[in-house]
């Protein structure tokens, strides 16, 4: 019972974190949505006690858009162990910086479709 409601609370969570996205988040989601890298991403995914900002399930590629907080040694360390819990799942971790989606777009968008093809093929 105790599960089922931190699930829920989990959920719930996720989709507030869908309504109050960052700016970054949102000029990244509004290149990944409807499949328009040709692989269907979603944002702001639940995955086991943590949410991705951005995950390509059916490739086990999860993303993560870091802002300056990520730079302090508290959030590092909270993002290694993020990190490792998901790799331990079998997702590859993808961190792009802020100033990444903010001013290479384009390029950030290449690398993760040349990154979601690789892994079709990885995946087999």
């Amino acid at each position: 019972m105790l599960a089922l409601f931190k699930k829920q609370q989990k959920l719930l969570f996720a989709k507030k974190l869908r309504t109050n996205m960052t700016y970054t988040e949102k000029r990244l989601w509004k290149k990944l949505r409807a499949n328009q890298l040709g692989f269907k991403c979603k944002r702001q995914v639940p995955i086991g006690p943590y949410i991705a900002d951005f995950a390509f399930l059916a490739l086990s590629i999860v993303i993560e858009v870091d802002g300056s907080i990520h730079d302090t040694y508290d959030q590092q360390q909270k993002d290694k162990t993020k990190d490792a819990y998901l790799k331990n799942r079998g997702f590859l971790v993808i961190r792009i910086p802020n100033n990444m989606v903010k001013n290479e777009l384009d390029t950030v968008l290449a690398t993760l479709k040349e990154i979601c093809e690789y892994q079709v093929v990885k995946l087999g």
